[in-house]
């Protein structure tokens, strides 16, 4: 039953973004991860990488950890008011 849950929450690869798209798609992603017991940062990091693309990945290819690299992704993509 958790694999046929998972294959529904599997995010779309994360594509060039605006705010709006990325806020969806970082739950979604959320989600999959939280449904998948992927509990390691490593292991998230991994999953991440996988799911953006090459784009992307130019923004987080030095990131340390998998929080790091979030947050590199947030700041891209949120704007402080």
């Amino acid at each position: 039953m958790a694999d046929e849950v998972l294959k529904y929450l599997k995010p779309e690869r994360l594509e060039d973004t605006d705010t709006k798209k990325w806020k969806h798609w970082k739950k979604t992603f959320e989600n999959f991860i939280s449904k998948s017991k992927v509990t390691d940062d490593t292991d998230k990091l991994l999953v991440l990488t996988n799911l953006v693309s090459s784009e992307i990945y130019e923004h987080i290819s030095e990131a340390a950890d998998y929080t790091s690299a979030m947050t590199t992704l947030s700041s891209l993509y949120v704007k402080k008011t």
